[in-house]
């Protein structure tokens, strides 16, 4: 039973990434119709898969990336004998450029990272309030 269960949330995952991608990569606005059956089992779900809060795991990964290969490329760069080539000015320069690249795409990445966790909690927070005065209201109600 319990293994159902994880293959079940494994799907359901693979299907809210899915829905996600086809929301961060379109141009314009439909909703196709896997979109819609996965709504109709999930309805609850609406507004995590449409939240901007995803978008920052997805610029972590690609950000973080190709940081990684701008400084790999960089020391590669320092290692080629360039200067005979361009210059020993311009091969400094280039190396340089392309590593303080690849530093400042990690650092974003980092940064969009902490935000989304700082969004993502605070999300969860306005949800579970929403949830609790709606409670109270039904609560009050004759």
């Amino acid at each position: 039973m319990a293994e159902r269960a994880d293959i079940e949330s494994e799907g359901r995952e693979a299907d809210r990434e899915a829905l996600f991608f086809e929301i961060l990569t379109s141009n314009k606005i439909t909703v196709s119709d896997e979109a819609l059956a996965y709504f109709r089992k999930h309805p609850e779900e609406v507004d995590e898969v449409t939240a901007a809060t995803r978008v920052h795991m997805f610029f972590l990964w690609v950000g973080l990336g190709v940081g990684i290969v701008a400084v790999a490329m960089s020391k590669l760069l320092s290692a080629l004998p360039l200067e005979d080539y361009i210059g020993g000015g311009f091969e400094e320069f280039l190396v340089e450029l392309v590593f303080e690249g690849g530093v400042a795409l990690i650092g974003a990445a980092l940064t969009a990272y902490f935000l989304g966790v700082l969004l993502n909690r605070q999300q969860e927070r306005a949800k579970a309030f929403r949830k609790e005065i709606r409670r109270k209201l039904r609560e009050d109600a004759p």
